[in-house]
């Protein structure tokens, strides 16, 4: 004869002996991507690149995670919620509806359709998207400061009201107010590290993946317990298939997109990597650029010979901006003026400061002449900011924010645009 209390108390213990093995296994996924990550970062530098590229993996991981988890949302809200539950499930799906479409500019790359013309004075990159409106300014860093708050509030939100008191718990996750799982902690953590403690090479888009991964498996989790409450056990293998689709879907979406590759292996490899003491990494990368030339800028050299001249490496920096030189000299792409610009920065580099004074002096007297022959507003204000970057070249940086702000009041004085300017 069985007794109910015996047969409630092993459910109780079954569930407690699930909860920690799901806990056991999410910290395991946690630790497994957190391991990769600094593996690629230290060891693997190309590959990391690939990684945080626009229209490669990272981006488009997070798209897809945003748009399946919107997806799940509303699904659940209108056959699994009422009331102000439905409401607050139905604004969510909705809200990471538009950070997927945002994260890939509304497909545009993938449907290659123009931006519209109001937009593209407006928007940093030209692309379809509000995230980059130049009006926004620093309006991203103030948001990012933001959701790492809101992040570590939801995260000690959810310790003490999972442990401390369940009742309040109950009645929060009936109202549909998301209370994130004890058991995806661990996951939800890893955004935190990573826009705080991470290498700051690109740790945002890293942080943006594990935000949307952590969200994604919330959503699933969420999905399991009330599609499917008794197949409790079933979880993990829900988890592995929804993380296979999201991956499998990712993959098609970025399989053979261009994306910005050039651009990121140059920034990474001229500021990103030396700008953290990590010379090996960037090294590593410079050597991909020169292995595949169509990554190469006329700047690419300069970069390099500026940072192995840091590490005191004089012999090949030397060499490297001998070659820099040809280069300037030869490129089709370059008016004088951007010529005599990189022939003095490697005048600087390479300490001939008599050649760097006498060139800078030349392109500024040059950038006044055109200043004062300039026929349109938009000519004048493009000048002025070109004579900015000119001073940012030369190491001025005082000089330079206060060409910029000039510019810039210049721009609003006379009614110029200057997003497509800078």
């Amino acid at each position: 004869m069985s007794h109910p209390e015996y047969s409630i108390h092993f459910q109780q213990e079954t569930a407690a002996s699930d909860s920690i093995k799901e806990l056991a296994a999410y910290t395991a996924l946690s630790a497994t991507l957190m391991a990769v990550l600094y593996y690629l970062v230290y060891f693997d530098p190309t590959t990391y690149v690939h990684m945080v590229t626009e229209d490669r993996f990272g981006e488009w991981f997070t798209a897809v995670a945003y748009a399946l988890t919107s997806l799940i949302l509303a699904f659940l809200a209108w056959k699994h919620a009422a009331g102000v539950k439905r409401l607050l499930w139905s604004l969510m799906a909705l809200v990471l509806f538009l950070l997927s479409a945002e994260e890939i500019s509304w497909g545009q790359r993938v449907f290659h359709f123009h931006t519209p013309k109001n937009l593209v004075d407006l928007n940093l990159q030209s692309e379809m998207n509000l995230h980059n409106l130049a009006v926004l300014g620093d309006l991203n860093s103030t948001i990012y400061n933001y959701l790492l708050s809101l992040l570590i509030l939801w995260i000690a939100f959810s310790l003490i009201v999972k442990l401390r008191a369940p009742g309040v718990n109950q009645r929060l996750l009936a109202w549909g107010i998301p209370v994130y799982p004890l058991k995806l902690l661990p996951v939800l953590a890893l955004p935190v590290w990573m826009w705080t403690v991470f290498p700051p090479i690109k740790s945002d888009e890293t942080g943006e993946f594990m935000l949307s991964l952590a969200i994604f498996l919330w959503a699933v989790d969420a999905f399991s317990q009330r599609v499917a409450p008794r197949a409790a056990n079933n979880n993990g293998k829900l988890v592995t298939m929804a993380l296979l689709l999201a991956v499998a879907v990712t993959l098609l979406a970025c399989w053979q997109r261009p994306g910005s590759l050039r651009y990121r292996l140059n920034n990474l490899a001229a500021d990103s990597y030396p700008g953290s003491g990590m010379y090996t990494q960037a090294e590593v990368l410079f050597q991909y650029i020169y292995a595949h030339p169509e990554h190469l800028t006329v700047d690419t050299r300069i970069n390099h010979g500026r940072m192995l001249m840091q590490q005191g490496d004089t012999e090949r920096a030397a060499s490297v901006l001998e070659e820099a030189r040809r280069e300037v000299a030869d490129s089709p792409n370059l008016d004088v003026t951007e010529k005599k610009l990189r022939n003095a920065v490697i005048a600087s580099i390479l300490g001939d400061h008599e050649m760097d004074i006498r060139l800078f002096g030349e392109i500024n007297q040059d950038m006044e002449q055109q200043l004062a022959a300039s026929s349109s507003d938009t000519e004048r204000v493009t000048l002025m900011f070109r004579k900015a970057k000119i001073l940012e070249a030369r190491g001025d940086y005082a000089a330079s924010a206060a060409a910029t702000q000039a510019a810039k009041d210049e721009a609003k004085r006379t009614g110029v645009k200057v997003s497509r300017l800078r």
